[in-house]
């Protein structure tokens, strides 16, 4: 993704970590032995260990989260954003959903359309 955004858009990417999951809540929300919404409680606890402390809220002026899952509901990007605007009033969230391409699907004799994000994309052509 960061290849693209340089690329197509020359956008620049700022990658921190204190914003993230840990593997360990990660590999534990993907294996299932957590559900959502205990993922979120303790992503939640993680911010509040992490953000309080160390975030400049000057640092999102014209910034963007980027979702990179096929729908934002289960995002940890999307809990964040959730977060520090509740954290700062100045902040506001615009979430902005748009499929990279639509097709009609061969012999359904309706007009279903399959949209792909571009994590689909490159999972499917096998670029990370």
């Amino acid at each position: 993704m960061i290849y693209f955004l340089k690329i197509i858009g020359n956008i620049e990417y700022t990658h921190i970590p204190d914003y993230a999951p840990t593997k360990e809540l990660l590999e534990a929300y993907r294996k299932k032995i957590i559900n959502w919404e205990e993922y979120e409680k303790k992503y939640f606890d993680i911010l509040n260990q992490n953000i309080l402390k160390t975030t400049d809220y000057s640092f999102f002026n014209d910034s963007c989260l980027l979702c990179s899952e096929e729908v934002p509901k289960y995002c940890h990007r999307r809990l964040l954003a959730e977060y520090l605007a509740g954290q700062n009033k100045q902040i506001k969230i615009v979430t902005i959903q748009i499929p990279l391409f639509s097709v009609k699907p061969a012999n359904t004799g309706n007009d279903t359309l399959i949209s792909a994000t571009l994590e689909s994309i490159l999972r499917k052509i096998n670029i990370h």
